[in-house]
């Protein structure tokens, strides 16, 4: 077979609607591509999170089989959830003589923001395309303050950018041994059957039953959570080539030693005596100067400011994961 590139022209075989037969038309080549299937690197950083994930987990305990639980959005039913049938085959525009007279039907002949029925205009409020999604109804006077920038349309109409990666991610995983997929309506069938309330743990046990078969002794169980953290900042957006690539040495403190000649650095478990009375588990999360840390959960959130280091007892040294403290 002869090696094909950009710019070649080919007959290619288009199916009819019915798939009896089909009638070859010609076609440009564009793009050739690897056979590996090609996706957005924003799609593949995603996976590669999961799946870093997964094996951090694995490094930590015995992990038997996972059960993934993916789903493949519906962007029709999402926009309408009552479509059906013939509605559904035609789609949304159809019997409209174009998309204007699509988005005034869409929006009731009216203005989004106020109501008005008077001097309406379309307003392109996102986006590049003509797309239906990035267009809407506005009257004269709330177009002019559009047109002006002193009217926000952040909550007109809701983004479906994960739901179009979290559909494009079931082509990028394959199942195994130890991995299987249930799909997002399974677990809410077996939720109703069993009259659970619906958490994020409930959902967890019901899929690993769904991929598995293993029937928890419980409905609930205990979740761990964890963020990861920066270890190093090492200012790289600082590193400007035009001001001769220079980086300029972090000003912040590192560390702190305590009279013990203990190091604490940002990010280290620790348990704090008051003075008050009582102890206090936390990361440290600020360093002073004044010989003080500041003291806050897996999240961020203060618990104590202040804290002297002499009182302080290192529990773990500091690690790009940091989990809740329970």
């Amino acid at each position: 077979m002869t090696p094909l590139k950009a710019g070649d022209v080919v007959l290619v075989p288009f199916p009819f609607s019915d798939l009896s037969g089909a009638k070859t038309r010609p076609a440009l080549i564009l793009v050739v591509v690897r056979e590996e299937l090609v996706c957005a690197p924003s799609i593949r950083q995603l996976k590669h999170e999961h799946d870093k994930l997964r094996g951090l987990v694995e490094s930590l305990l015995p992990v038997v089989g996972w059960a993934v639980e993916l789903n493949k959005f519906d962007f029709q039913r999402l926009e309408n959830p009552s479509i059906a049938g013939r509605e559904y085959q035609e789609g949304p525009q159809r019997g409209y003589f174009d998309v204007r007279e699509y988005v005034l039907g869409r929006d009731g002949y009216a203005c989004v923001v106020c109501g008005s029925a008077r001097d309406r205009r379309l307003y392109h409020f996102r986006g590049r395309s003509e797309r239906p999604r990035n267009l809407v109804t506005l009257c004269g006077a709330c177009h002019r303050l559009a047109v002006s920038g002193r009217l926000s349309f952040s909550v007109l109409l809701e983004s479906y950018r994960w739901a179009a990666r979290v559909s494009a991610m079931r082509a990028l995983w394959l199942p195994s041994g130890r991995l299987r997929f249930v799909a997002a309506g399974q677990v809410s069938a077996l939720r109703s059957v069993l009259g659970q309330v619906k958490t994020h743990s409930a959902d967890a046990l019901l899929a690993v039953r769904l991929a598995w078969g293993v029937v928890p002794l419980s409905d609930t169980c205990g979740v761990l959570r964890g963020r990861f953290v920066r270890a190093k900042n090492r200012q790289l957006h600082r590193a400007n080539a035009a001001k001769g690539g220079v980086r300029p040495v972090a000003q912040a403190r590192r560390y702190l030693v305590s009279r013990a000649g203990v190091r604490f650095r940002r990010y280290d478990l620790i348990r704090y005596r008051r003075r008050q009375g009582g102890v206090l588990t936390g990361y440290i999360n600020t360093l002073f100067s004044r010989g003080a840390v500041r003291i806050a959960d897996h999240v961020g959130k203060e618990l104590y400011s202040g804290a002297g280091v002499d009182r302080l007892c290192k529990l773990q040294d500091a690690d790009t994961l940091i989990w809740e403290v329970t």
